[in-house]
């Protein structure tokens, strides 16, 4: 007997055949624990567009690791978006991601604007010192940050 999916598995294979990327069993695996890593996987804007999507209404996750992929400014933009619905995700590592300016922009609006996310890192991201002055502002005004983040 098949199990029941969840609503972010479902949101999440609907995301992937309409953006014609293949579904990751270790993401849908561990969309019931607390900590998701996706480390090292060429995970592209589209694969993380499809991972954001199930993140909007996932009440599990609090912590996701997409370290040393390549989603660039896309990808941070999509994860951004989800950030601002999702209330649960405490930890988020980007690093080694090359976002760039438009990435850090779009995240420092979610910054700014959520009340739950506590560490992020965007270490080796290739972007100007403007953007993280922009950034350092936004975890200044949102005051959730505790002292973890990391350029």
């Amino acid at each position: 007997m098949a199990l029941e999916r969840t609503a972010s598995e479902k949101v999440y294979i609907t995301a992937c055949k309409k953006l014609a990327v293949l579904p990751i069993s270790s993401f849908i695996k561990h969309l019931q624990l607390p900590n998701i890593s996706l480390i090292h996987r060429c995970l592209g804007h589209l694969d993380v567009k499809a991972i954001a999507a199930a993140l909007t209404v996932n009440v599990s996750v609090s912590k996701l690791n997409l370290s040393d992929n390549v989603m660039s400014s896309g990808g941070a933009k999509d994860l951004s978006e989800m950030l601002q619905d999702n209330y649960y995700i405490t930890h988020l590592d980007i690093s080694k991601n090359k976002i760039g300016d438009k990435g850090v922009s779009a995240l420092a609006t979610a910054v700014f604007q959520s009340h739950t996310l506590e560490h992020l890192n965007l270490a080796s991201n290739n972007f100007s010192d403007l953007m993280a002055a922009q950034l350092a502002r936004a975890v200044v005004v949102s005051h959730n940050f505790e002292t973890s983040l990391k350029f």
